[in-house]
């Protein structure tokens, strides 16, 4: 079995009907190391009154990657990007956006066109949306540009024109 299936059946034993959400090989150590809060809002009035967040919030599903594991040809590896009261009502207001949200957990169903599916356009309000949005705009930018040079007749792009030879925007 590769290591990414590995992964993936690991974090399919979370029980994704009911709270709290974490992996029951983690509730010990989660218990006894970690504080949480007693529900959805006690968890936003304590982030509104302070900038550091220090507890464990289990009223929304773990996000331990995104995209398609399988498939990946490379991995980021990062720091949790936290979270804010938004991803509360998401996850609780819209059965869309959970079903995505479970999917990538389990792995099951990805959507084709946004195996990441923070990068999903119909999720553009999320946080996940804007966390990712901000990583990577600019390397979008950058692969954008790439495909477009490639794909403009060498005559009309004037870049790669421009960068390949003596070419003179100011020559008779």
């Amino acid at each position: 079995m590769s290591a990414a299936n590995e992964l993936i059946e690991h974090w399919q034993k979370i029980n994704l009907e009911k709270g709290p959400f974490r992996h029951p090989n983690d509730k010990p150590f989660l218990d006894k190391q970690c504080s949480s809060w007693k529900n959805c809002e006690h968890a936003v009035e304590s982030y509104r009154a302070s900038d550091q967040i220090t507890k464990v919030i289990y009223d929304i599903y773990p996000a331990p990657y995104s995209g398609d594991i399988r498939k990946a040809k490379i991995f980021l590896l990062m720091l949790n990007p936290s979270w804010a009261p938004d991803d509360l009502h998401h996850q609780i207001e819209s059965e869309v956006y959970r079903k995505a949200e479970q999917a990538a957990l389990w792995q099951q169903d990805l959507d084709e066109r946004f195996p990441n599916h923070y990068l999903n356009p119909n999720f553009c309000w999320s946080g996940g949306y804007r966390y990712w949005e901000k990583k990577l705009k600019h390397v979008a930018a950058e692969v954008r540009d790439r495909k477009k040079s490639a794909i403009l007749p060498r005559s009309l792009n004037f870049r790669r024109t421009w960068q390949q030879s003596s070419y003179s925007p100011t020559a008779p």
